[in-house]
């Protein structure tokens, strides 16, 4: 069995967001989109912020 997460790094190597997640659909503006599979086989969408001012 593979477990496969994604994550997001920058330009130049550094971590975003660790890879904890098990997809990532897409990033408007500041935010990245990331639906995660819970325990229960329920699919949960969220917003993360990923860029500080």
């Amino acid at each position: 069995m593979k477990v496969r997460k994604y994550g997001l790094a920058g330009l130049n190597g550094e971590q975003r967001l660790e890879p904890v997640f098990d997809d990532v659909c897409g990033i408007y503006g500041d935010y990245v989109l990331v639906p995660n599979k819970m325990d229960d086989g329920e699919w949960r969408d969220g917003f993360i912020k990923i860029w500080e001012e």
